[in-house]
């Protein structure tokens, strides 16, 4: 007689697997939800996997390497140097330079005017201006008045000069005259040559260590200059315009 086979009972026991139709059933029933979170997590992983396959990695580091491939290594770009650094270049890549204001051209100087020409004024039609019986070069004609005025004034003084090449004053170009004389007839002339000041034109007079000059007032004191004749003690000095 053949003993039946024998089977396995209690907690050892393991259970059939329900069929597949009904599992998916079941899933799709009790848990919706959970179901479509991880069809989102699945949509998820392959969209990551393909923008990691396809766009390029981020700026300085390869793609992770797969198992196939030699593993990447991490690659950073190089600081910049020198001129060409992000420094000078700025965030657009250039530096704009400004334009050197042109320089302001220079006006040229103004010419000087040329010298005037000095007119020769004459003091009055009743002034004498012939050169005739002086003996004196080189006298202007204002001068010229100033000695015949003496002359025909004051005929007893003869000794009169004028011109003196090289003098830087007025004896230099003609426009004065020295009239040697004593005390007396010295002071008679200055008197009667401040008269004709306006008539004969006459600029300044000096005599006696003293200056005068025409609307200035009365005799002013000069410095003295060691002399007789330097102090117009023995002389009287006319210088014209």
């Amino acid at each position: 007689m053949t003993d039946a086979p024998q089977t396995r009972a209690g907690r050892h026991r393991q259970p059939r697997p329900a069929p597949l139709s009904r599992r998916l059933r079941l899933q799709t029933v009790v848990s919706p939800g959970r179901t479509l979170l991880k069809s989102l997590a699945l949509g998820t992983t392959a969209s990551g996997v393909v923008t990691a396959l396809v766009l390029p990695s981020a700026a300085g580091f390869a793609s992770a390497p797969t198992s196939s491939e030699t593993p990447a290594v991490a690659v950073s770009a190089p600081a910049a140097e020198g001129p060409h650094g992000h420094e000078h270049f700025g965030l657009i890549g250039f530096s704009a330079t400004a334009k050197p204001a042109p320089k302001p051209t220079p006006k040229p100087a103004p010419k000087p005017d040329p010298a005037p020409h000095r007119e020769q004024q004459k003091a009055s039609r009743s002034a004498n201006y012939s050169r005739a019986g002086i003996g004196l070069s080189g006298m202007s004609d204002n001068a010229v008045a100033v000695i015949n005025e003496v002359k025909r004034s004051f005929p007893q003084l003869t000794d009169i000069g004028g011109y003196r090449a090289g003098d830087p004053g007025d004896h230099g170009t003609g426009h004065a005259v020295d009239v040697m004389c004593g005390t007396s007839d010295g002071d008679a002339l200055a008197a009667h040559l401040q008269g004709m000041a306006g008539t004969l034109n006459i600029k300044y007079i000096i005599w006696k260590q003293r200056i005068w000059y025409p609307g200035g007032g009365g005799w002013e004191p000069m410095e003295d200059r060691g002399s007789a004749t330097a102090n117009h003690y023995d002389h009287v000095h006319i210088s014209v315009n």
